[in-house]
């Protein structure tokens, strides 16, 4: 709807710098309707007052006369016409006649034109909160809002209050657009044109008070007004439970300051741990915002210096405490000072506090990838082993979640510089330990930091295919991270004692034959190389080392590479965004990094099953040479076959 109205704006009416030209087949007709007159009968004025305010009065409202206000005759010829062309139940033509209004009222200085000589007040109002809803869906994209402001600005100047006319439709519907945001209304217009501070306005479903929604904008002086006149600061939504202070809260999301309207409230009384209907208190909303830091920090010295006492370890109905939610949501700063609030007003410790499922803070800091607040949690003793309801603890979750291996890391400094150890073998309710989870997360270096630290290798098996919940993406960047991951974690395992079996090295194998990693034909690569030059200037930027780029390594025979590079080197390249470089499709490219980095493990692997397979008829010797003339595809196969299986088993 906002995207229409600007595109309305830039092929309006009124040239701005910068915006395209007017659209005749759009504006021209708008251009000559200064000059188009009704007749005056079609539109007879009421003749009294009381007719101009009959609600089964199809005419247009007689004109009211306001101070220094005069109606322009182009301005308001041209106004009825657009009144009449404007179908006022449809939302999208009331949103064309705003975009039309705007060069009307835009640098209207002096004489404006009367709005109200033309529209029904059911029609100005309905206007002022589209004008509202506007703002709210063009901010949220992006979008311009003249139009929408201007508007507003328009029936203030024009000396136009609520007392106009009747409210029936409550200031609760300008933030439906969507339930979950709550975005940047111009609350101090629309509370200018809806001055009534002793009344308050339900909607139908929510039946929020109009008090409730001065503080929903942080509207400071308007809150003012409302306590002064006795409006109880303790108030609650019928439908969601929410205080004054939940709703000054969610101002918090679309930028309000509202440290002075929060410090109001409290001194006048409101209280600090009213939980909604979802067991949420203020500070669990203040918590879920990342701007929120100031306000969070006013709210506990008020409350302290009114000695009211902050319930830091309030649970909502998943059983999460503020805390949970900053380190959710990424508040470093946040948890912070909560965990020095504790300090200094010690209680149960929801340092340590569990949710519902038993996860703790330090739980929840690794799937948001809140690093600095799991630092934050460490250092100020959260315990790294407690196990949530289904036994796994925090290095679980990092093992699991991780993209890579900075959170092991972190969690492993710190609790060294702690002197704790970290339970490295803990197995969850299914048996799973946290090296079994980051072998089948492929992730190579948190594999090696645990090996490190004792994991145990035993029972520790190979995928054989990738588990959705790890998040793997199907992209040729993700396809050269699964195969470098691969292979760097099974050399690892392999150089800690792990006994590789051929029926590991199989699994490997069919592991890459599900996910599609073997290379189609090495010649449309080449043929790229030789013919593409956008291809092989991007190929020979994006550089592995210093003196190698992705166009030298391509040239590189096996030997050559084996000794250049490792698993490793291929895993961190893989995950870096010079990659990014080399178009999608140029597909071959990725498949053939595939096939290079593996070669050597499948020829290593598939020489005994062959020498089986051959029985033993020909020198090994033989053996290596003719298996280097196959690919990797073929390699697979010759291992199915000595296994007795066909590639279909795979």
């Amino acid at each position: 709807m906002a995207g229409r109205v600007v595109h309305c704006i830039e092929r309006g009416g009124h040239q701005r710098e910068g915006h395209g030209r007017k659209s005749k087949s759009d504006w021209d007709e708008l251009a000559s309707l200064s000059a188009w007159r009704f007749p005056s009968s079609l539109y007879p004025r009421p003749a009294t007052a009381a007719a101009a305010a009959d609600p089964n009065n199809n005419k247009p409202a007689a004109p009211v006369r306001r101070s220094g206000i005069s109606s322009s005759s182009r301005g308001a010829k041209t106004i009825k016409c657009l009144r009449e062309l404007t179908n006022w139940e449809d939302e999208t033509e009331r949103h064309n006649f705003l975009c039309r209004l705007y060069p009307l009222i835009e640098n209207s200085n002096g004489q404006r034109p009367n709005l109200w000589s033309v529209c029904r007040p059911e029609e100005i109002k309905r206007l002022i909160l589209d004008s509202a809803k506007g703002i709210i869906i063009a901010r949220y994209n992006n979008d311009r809002v003249e139009v929408y402001e201007q508007f507003m600005l328009f029936v203030i100047r024009t000396g136009y209050r609520s007392g106009d006319l009747e409210l029936d439709e409550p200031l609760q519907r300008i933030e439906m657009h969507n339930s979950n945001h709550y975005f940047n209304v111009p609350s101090g217009l629309i509370f200018e044109i809806y001055a009534k501070f002793d009344a308050n306005y339900f909607d139908e479903e929510t039946r929020p008070e109009h008090f409730h929604m001065a503080c929903k904008f942080a509207s400071h002086d308007v809150v003012n007004k409302f306590l002064e006149l006795g409006q109880d600061p303790n108030c609650r939504c019928k439908k969601t439970g929410d205080s004054p202070l939940h709703s000054l809260a969610s101002s918090i999301r679309i930028g309000a300051d509202g440290s002075r309207t929060i410090e109001l409230l409290l001194r006048n009384g409101a209280d600090p741990n009213a939980a909604n209907l979802t067991g949420m208190t203020p500070l669990h909303m203040l918590c879920e915002y990342r701007n929120s830091l100031n306000v969070i920090e006013r709210f506990l010295v008020v409350c302290d210096d009114v000695q009211q006492v902050v319930h830091i370890d309030a649970r909502d109905e998943e059983g999460r405490t503020p805390l949970h939610l900053a380190v959710k949501f990424d508040q470093a700063e946040a948890v912070e000072l909560l965990l020095r609030h504790l300090r200094r007003h010690p209680s149960d410790g929801p340092g340590h506090a569990r949710d519902n499922l038993g996860n703790t803070p330090l739980h929840v800091a690794m799937p948001w990838r809140d690093e600095e607040g799991f630092k934050t949690l460490l250092r100020r003793g959260a315990d790294p082993n407690l196990a949530n309801d289904d036994g796994r603890t925090p290095l679980h979750v990092i093992c699991e979640k991780d993209r890579d291996d900075e959170f092991a890391r972190i969690l492993f400094e710190i609790c060294d510089e702690r002197q704790l150890t970290v339970q490295v073998n803990t197995r969850d309710k299914s048996g799973k330990t946290p090296l079994q989870l980051a072998v089948a997360k492929l992730s190579p270096n948190t594999v090696d930091m645990l090996l490190n630290r004792g994991a145990d290798i035993t029972n520790c098996i190979f995928p054989t295919s990738i588990d959705t919940k790890f998040g793997f993406d199907s992209s040729l960047n993700g396809k050269l991270r699964i195969a470098s991951g691969a292979l760097a974690v099974a050399e690892h395992l392999e150089a800690r004692g792990y006994d590789f079996s051929r029926s590991d090295a199989l699994a490997i194998m069919k592991f890459f034959a599900n996910h599609d990693l073997f290379e189609k034909s090495s010649s449309d690569l080449e043929k790229s190389l030789r013919d593409d030059q956008e291809f092989a200037s991007k190929a020979k930027k994006a550089m592995i080392f210093p003196s190698l780029s992705l166009y030298d390594l391509i040239h590189l025979g096996a030997e050559e590479e084996e000794k250049l590079l490792t698993y490793t080197d291929y895993f961190v390249f893989a995950h870096h965004d010079k990659l990014r470089m080399i178009p999608r499709h140029y597909k071959n490219c990725f498949f053939h990094l595939c096939e290079k980095l593996s070669r050597g493990f499948f020829r290593r692997w598939a020489l005994d099953p062959f020498y089986e397979l051959i029985h033993r008829r020909l020198p090994i010797l033989c053996c290596e040479q003719i298996l280097e003339k196959l690919d990797n595809q073929d390699l697979c196969n010759i291992c199915l076959a000595a296994a007795g299986q066909t590639s279909s088993q795979r």
